[in-house]
Parts: C-alpha cells; sequence; structure tokens
C-alpha cells in the first residue's frame, strides 16, 4: 500500500466519522491500480484525471480549467476549528448566528455548476428520475458514500462519473489527484423516487415565469426547454406550426417555426390572448373598446368604461367579426370560435359564419368562465371556472369537474391525441404566483406536475395560454 493511498484512506475516514481503514472494496483505487476493473467496463467511455481546480466539461468530455465551461470542479473544504460566526441574511435581512462545525483535515469535494450526487454504488437502471436530480445540491463529497457521482452539466444533461483513482498526499494539495471514469447516463423524466412519468409527445408552449421570461417550446418527450420568443400570450397553432402571441410592442403577431413573423397586425386597442384559425388565415383576439349599454325604454350609453371585446382579423388586418363583452376566444377544428362572457358567467360557441354565438355551459352555472380550449377531434371543450378545470360537449351535455378541489387551477389544453390534458395548478392571485404545469390522464383521473430534462417543473407566467401539439 502506497503511502498517498493511506493518506487519501485518513481523509475518507474523516468523512465516514470512523477510526478504522474502510473496507477494500469500499476504498477509492489507488492510483497505482489505475482502473483495470473499469477498463473491461463497456458502460463507460473514457477516463479523465483531475488536478484540484480543474473541471469537466461534460458534454464535451475534457478537463478544462476555463469555470464558464467546467459543469464540475475539483475542490476541497479546508481544515478549521469549530466556531461560530454572523452572517448576513438577505431574504429576512439580519444577522443570524451560524455554528461552523471543527473540520479535521481537507475535505476534498466535486463543486457542479448545476447538480450533484454521490453514491456508495452505481446507480441502478430506473432507480432514478429527473425529478430526483432536481433535489441535489450543487456539492457532491468522496468517501465511503462517494465511490460514484451523477451530475448535472450546465446543458441539463446527466453524466455518471466513478472515481477509479485518487491520491491526496497529506500538507501537499499540488499533488493531488482524481481520476474518473465518465459516461453519459440518460435519467427518465419522473418525479423524486424514482417514480418514472408515463411517457408524453408533441411541444408544449408557453410564456416561462422564472428561467427564461420567454416563450418557450418543451419538447415532452426528452423534456427539453427552447426559448423562442420574446411576448406575452403564446398560442400555437397545431395545424401550421405557427405561434401567435402579443410582442412587448404590443402588436399580434405570428413567428413560423424559425422565429419568422409571417404576419404582424399592429394595435392601439391592447390586444390579448390571440388564437390563430386553424387554416391560418384569421386570428381572434381580446382587444378593449367602449361598448353601448342599453337602458330602461330602449335609451342606448357608450360607457367610458373598456371592456373586452373578442375581435376576428384577417392576416391584413382587415376586422371581419367582432363580439362585444366577450373574452379569451379559441377555434374548433371547423373553424367556429369559442369564448367567454366577460366578467360574468357564460361560455359561447359561434356559427361558422361567426355571426351568432349560442350559449353552451348550463344557465344554472353561475360562476364566469375562462380560457376555454377545444380538443383535436372537436368532441370536448375545456375551461376553467372558479379555479377548476371543467369538460363540456359542444352541444352542452356531459359537463364534468377534472381534477378533484384543491390548488387553483386554468388554462387547460388537450394532447394532440385527445388522452390528456395539461392545465396551470398552484396559487394564483394579487402578489402570489406560484404554479407548475399538471397533466392529466383523462381516462383514469391520473394527474401529476410535469418535470423537464433538469428535473423542474414548468412555471408559466400570468400572461400566457398553454397550448399542447404535435
Amino acid at each position: 500500500m502506497t503511502r498517498a493511498a493511506r493518506s487519501c484512506w485518513i481523509v475518507f475516514l474523516s468523512l465516514a466519522g470512523c477510526d478504522d481503514p474502510p473496507p477494500a472494496a469500499t476504498a477509492p483505487a489507488p492510483a497505482s491500480q489505475s482502473a483495470a476493473s473499469d477498463r473491461t467496463d463497456s458502460f463507460f467511455a473514457k477516463t479523465l484525471t483531475l488536478r484540484l481546480g480543474d473541471g469537466i466539461d461534460l458534454d464535451a468530455g475534457a478537463v478544462t480549467r476555463d469555470p464558464a465551461h467546467a459543469d464540475v470542479t475539483f475542490k476541497y473544504v479546508p481544515a478549521q476549528p469549530a466556531g461560530s460566526s454572523l452572517r448576513f441574511n438577505p431574504i429576512t435581512k439580519r444577522f443570524d448566528l451560524q455554528l461552523d462545525p471543527k473540520i479535521d483535515r481537507d475535505v476534498p469535494i466535486l463543486s457542479a455548476a448545476a447538480r450533484v450526487k454521490n453514491f456508495a454504488d452505481r446507480p441502478k437502471p430506473g432507480a432514478l428520475t429527473t425529478g430526483d436530480a432536481a433535489t441535489w445540491s450543487d456539492t457532491g463529497y468522496f468517501g465511503n458514500d462517494g465511490r460514484f457521482f451523477v451530475v448535472q452539466s450546465r446543458g441539463g444533461r446527466h453524466h455518471l462519473l466513478e472515481v477509479v483513482a485518487f491520491e491526496a498526499p497529506s500538507n501537499d494539495r499540488a499533488a493531488w489527484r482524481a481520476s474518473f471514469a465518465h459516461a453519459p447516463l440518460d435519467l427518465p423524466l419522473g418525479q423524486p423516487g424514482g417514480q418514472v412519468a408515463p411517457a408524453l409527445t408533441g411541444t408544449l408552449t408557453y410564456l416561462d415565469f422564472f428561467r427564461t421570461k420567454q416563450i418557450v417550446d418543451v419538447d415532452l418527450k426528452t423534456g427539453r426547454v427552447t426559448p423562442r420568443l420574446d411576448g406575452q400570450w403564446p398560442r400555437r397553432n397545431p395545424a401550421t406550426g405557427d405561434t401567435v402571441y402579443v410582442d412587448p410592442a404590443g402588436a399580434i403577431v405570428a413567428a413560423a417555426a424559425d422565429g419568422r413573423p409571417t404576419v404582424t397586425l399592429r394595435r392601439d386597442d391592447q390586444p390579448s390572448r390571440p388564437a390563430l384559425s386553424p387554416d391560418g388565415q384569421r386570428v381572434a383576439a381580446v382587444v378593449q373598446r367602449t361598448t353601448a349599454h342599453e337602458l330602461s325604454g330602449g335609451i342606448k350609453i357608450t360607457s367610458a368604461v373598456t371592456s373586452d371585446v373578442v375581435a376576428v382579423f384577417d392576416r391584413s388586418g382587415k376586422q371581419v367579426a367582432e363580439f362585444a363583452n366577450k373574452s379569451d376566444p379559441a377555434w374548433t377544428p371547423d373553424g367556429r370560435l369559442v369564448c367567454t362572457e366577460w366578467a360574468r358567467p357564460g361560455l359561447y360557441l359561434s356559427d361558422p359564419t361567426l355571426k351568432t354565438l349560442t350559449r353552451i355551459d348550463p344557465a344554472d352555472f353561475q360562476t364566469p368562465a375562462a380560457t376555454p380550449a377545444v380538443s383535436p377531434d372537436g368532441a370536448t371543450i375545456a375551461f376553467a371556472s372558479a379555479g377548476r378545470v371543467w369538460t363540456i360537449a359542444p352541444d352542452g351535455k356531459n359537463l364534468r369537474q377534472v381534477l378533484p378541489d384543491g390548488q387553483h387551477q386554468s388554462a387547460p389544453t388537450f394532447s394532440p391525441d385527445n388522452r390528456w390534458l395539461a392545465t396551470i395548478v398552484g396559487r394564483q392571485g394579487v402578489g402570489e404566483w406560484d404554479v407548475h404545469v399538471h397533466v392529466v390522464d383523462l381516462k383514469s383521473g391520473h394527474h401529476f406536475p410535469y418535470r423537464t430534462a433538469t428535473g423542474d417543473v414548468c412555471n408559466p407566467a400570468p400572461a400566457t395560454t398553454l397550448s399542447w401539439t404535435p
């Protein structure tokens, strides 16, 4: 046994809290044994050796000294006596007393730019999901419980590292070396605790609230999130692939998949909630206008207060239809329009010529409807009311509540195969917005928060709808 290897063991002992040398099976291999065993393991693609301060660009599979490219860096926590200190808490705006534990020896760590977790044994396939990764910290520790590390790269991919050789001579940090067998690791999408999510397909489009502040597309099969556009109220057309939204200047814009604008309608009536017709030739949107009100005796007056109006425009910007005191337009596959009564109960369906509206929700349904969506087969309309999501047939039959009572629900959208429904769930109100996307199996009622490739939940902004397209 080399002296370097014995020093390495002492470091691991301090972390494990014991005085006896660890068993050979759990101790890292000395440098002289540099990994004969893992070279016969086809799982690992290559071995990388780090000095203190070196990092690994995991997606490139290369060692780097550039912190901007290092996904994980070999560092140490220096020895320190026990003590206490005052540290300013930026949240409470107060100084907190922090107790600093005694650290007998320098402790080797892996510091991640995103997330890392150390394991005693190689994680079994299917034992971890992306949701588990979301619970990890940015520090992984060597030791009996640190033979393997799962690291999330800056790009959101996961990698497995195995310690195959390690040297930590006492009082000579310049001689510290750590060798890792390295391979990409595919974690299935799912919840913490190894709960793998059902397989989904298609693209979910919405305005992201916390991370990018942009309109994003989420590939529901892989969990990859792609920021695309700046604006509000996005809605993607399943037939054309165009995304219609309101840009920062207040114009209604329809953009192709490559971001190129195909329609731009500049308005001065505060448009919101635009929706592109199935053939891509008309845009329905909510605009703000003064409307006439009829008093007793047939007298009509025009209020100085604006209200929601659903207006329909062709691609040149010419208005072709208008529905006063209506809001939240959505198209059916055959080109009719669904909308809600502004600030009052009522869910309506138009005729094919967009001349008349017929109320389809029950007359005794006394809470306002909002954010309707039509299933791709046209057989079902989903909408939100009183913080709950409901479905109803276009003829007004089969009204049912989708999710049980609980947190506030809004902005439903159907999957392309009509089986699933995605909706925004969480605390919604003035000064409070803590929401995420839930996916509901319309047959079984099973629902779960969708998690991306990095394990994070989707956090839509208030000024958004959800669109689920192929």
